[in-house]
């Protein structure tokens, strides 16, 4: 069983979402419970908008060596990870920063 471990993946928001809509639905409505439901719902909205805005952010990223922006040469002085704020929270993504190459002459 140990071996499974190692192929699973983990589930997106949006999946963990559908499973906590799935229980509530099994479960009888519940006027005591009802504040807890729609904090929890609210926050898994939310954990789906961050991850939804995380792949879309990535897609603004380049990873290669240099870049040229706007006929300049720019190289890769770093790769690591930033952390937008946005109107879901604060998103963390993996990205490169540029810096003007300066050549010898």
């Amino acid at each position: 069983m140990r071996g499974a471990y190692l192929t699973m993946r983990e589930r997106s928001a949006l999946e963990r979402l559908v499973d906590g809509l799935n229980e509530q639905d099994e479960k009888p409505f519940s006027a005591d419970e009802f504040n807890r439901f729609e904090r929890e719902l609210a926050a898994r909205l939310r954990e789906v908008g961050r991850e939804a805005l995380a792949g879309e952010l990535k897609k603004a990223d380049v990873d290669v060596d240099c870049v040229l922006i706007e006929g300049v040469e720019h190289g890769r002085v770093l790769r690591g990870t930033e952390t937008y704020m946005t109107t879901m929270g604060p998103v963390k993504v993996e990205r490169s920063l540029y810096k003007v190459v300066l050549h010898a002459r």
